[in-house]
């Protein structure tokens, strides 16, 4: 007779438990054209990950990013995108051949804005011209001063392209490239302070360099939401402790 009982509270628990299993957002795709001419599909990440997705013979694809807040790259041979992973979702990708030859990925669904977005917020950082400057030599050579002001306009240009996104562009995917911009101020700082050493310039260790750098130098506590979106802020953390 107890069965009798405890069989629905017993159905209730099985019940609440399955709809408490966490989300994940789910990348899923499909190949338009002939599969034999298709190379490899992966996707990385920052943190080390890499993974060759395997398609179905009838073209479609699937694939669970289960690290939230990372990014990823997805790489069809046509050129890498850079993908922001929700907590949940779908995120769409049809792969078409261009008038090139090459595989090109074109998404939609959950997060699609965010691709464009970030590829942006990328390129806009690589095309600057501090980043861009050839002549990297006489810009570390430059005084703290005019370097604060290089690293500086660089900070506020970046920060002004995130803050005009587009209204689809979702604030978790804006946060995470602020968090990218704001360690790539610090890894040009930390870059000047290690050239200057190097060359024995009198690097001033009461200047405001170095009072940034100490301000954000708390890498024995590493930050996940800044490892998984940030080269600069891995870098970073890597050499802290190798150092060590």
């Amino acid at each position: 007779m107890l069965i009798k009982y405890f069989l629905p509270i017993f159905m209730a628990i099985i019940l609440v438990a399955c709809n408490s299993q966490p989300e994940h957002y789910t990348l899923s795709g499909r190949v338009e054209g002939d599969l034999n001419a298709l190379g490899e599909i992966t996707l990385t990440s920052f943190d080390g990950y890499e993974k060759e997705i395997e398609v179905n013979p009838d073209g479609t694809f699937k694939e669970v990013l289960s690290d939230e807040g990372a990014i990823y790259f997805f790489d069809s041979g046509g050129g890498g995108k850079m993908i922001y992973a929700h907590d949940s979702g779908t995120l769409k990708v049809t792969l078409r051949l261009d008038e090139d030859g090459k595989w090109e990925p074109h998404f939609s669904g959950d997060g699609a804005h965010d691709i464009d977005f970030v590829f942006g917020v990328n390129k806009a950082m690589t095309d600057n011209n501090l980043i861009q400057n050839k002549d990297i030599v006489n810009i570390l050579s430059l005084s703290q001063e005019e370097y604060i002001k290089l690293v500086e306009k660089f900070h506020n240009d970046i920060y002004q392209f995130i803050e005009k996104a587009d209204k689809k562009v979702s604030e978790d995917a804006k946060t995470a490239m602020m968090t990218d911009l704001d360690a790539a101020r610090i890894y040009l700082y930390d870059f000047y302070k290690s050239w200057q050493k190097y060359q024995k310039s009198g690097y001033d260790k009461n200047g405001k360099i170095e009072t940034v750098l100490q301000e954000n130098n708390d890498f024995d506590n590493i930050k996940s939401s800044a490892f998984k979106v940030s080269m600069s802020y891995r870098q970073m953390a890597n050499g802290h402790w190798r150092d060590k």
